[in-house]
């Protein structure tokens, strides 16, 4: 008894967890029967004034259907606090003790080195969340009120697509109608095992990549994304190539959508919206 209600507990911690990371809102209530959920990558939401341009990217592309956002905390180009802290305590030790060499060449390959272990420590870990929050997307979907009724197409971006790749591969949705899969500009591993992903949809998978894309090229390691290269051909693997940068993909969502996806049906019920003026240096995603 004592074992099952600690078993209890310790699922409505991991539950309650989860649900401070990641927040599924519906932008739009379109009136066709499919559900759209899109999901960000690194970075990219890191305010409310960012969450809302977004959304607004996205309904410029006009989606059918129920169009939902998956926020989650996906961290910022600046070093998470615990990050920082130990980087900033390493890197003025070090520079008490070369005090005398600083601006000698080797001091200066040295500190710079040190801010990068830290940059790659950080994106890991946000890796490491996007993982997680694959496994777990299902509690998310299941909120829903559509979703055992209507077919559900999943597009992220960047790390958005590691989030579905591991939402398909750890977890089979048979009670879920799985539709048409997008990745644009995806930081998923083009070595994984896509078969089965394809198992557990039955639509396709639909892939934006482009070689020009320098922000998935310099990630701490060395394995190819699927953002910078096709994965495996199959009839019901899509790879298209783009000339796009990085974070390119939602200000072109409106084009990239029709090309790319071929049950692609822009709706005539989300209005024409007005272009957003350019961001500001600081907001810039």
């Amino acid at each position: 008894m004592d074992r099952e209600l600690s078993h209890k507990t310790a699922n409505r911690k991991a539950k309650s967890a989860e649900e401070r990371i990641a927040e599924l809102t519906l932008i739009f209530p379109g009136q066709e029967e499919e559900i759209n959920i899109f999901i960000h990558g690194y970075s990219a939401v890191s305010s409310q004034s960012k969450f809302e341009r977004l959304a607004h990217l996205i309904l410029s592309a006009r989606p059918p259907g129920l169009t939902y956002l998956l926020y989650w905390r996906s961290g910022s180009w600046k070093l998470p606090a615990w990050t920082q802290t130990v980087f900033t305590i390493s890197r003025t030790a070090y520079r008490v003790i070369r005090a005398g060499e600083m601006f000698s060449p080797v001091f200066l390959l040295a500190d710079a080195a040190m801010l990068t272990v830290a940059e790659m420590l950080s994106y890991r870990y946000y890796e490491r969340r996007a993982e997680t929050l694959g496994k777990n997307l299902r509690q998310h979907v299941a909120k829903i009120p559509e979703a055992l009724d209507y077919p559900i197409n999943l597009i992220g971006h960047s790390l958005g697509a590691r989030v579905i790749y591991y939402a398909l591969f750890l977890d089979e949705w048979w009670e879920y109608d799985i539709k048409d899969c997008i990745l644009l500009g995806g930081a998923a591993d083009v070595e994984g095992d896509w078969e089965t992903c394809l198992t557990r949809i039955s639509g396709g998978i639909y892939n934006a990549y482009s070689k020009w894309d320098l922000a998935l090229k310099i990630t701490p390691d060395m394995r190819k994304r699927v953002g910078r290269h096709p994965i495996q051909s199959s009839p019901r693997m899509i790879n298209r190539q783009y000339t796009l940068q990085h974070t390119d993909y939602w200000s072109r969502l409106d084009d990239i959508l029709p090309n790319l996806w071929e049950g692609f049906r822009p709706s005539p019920h989300i209005p024409l919206l007005k272009a957003l003026k350019p961001l500001r240096e600081k907001d810039e995603m």
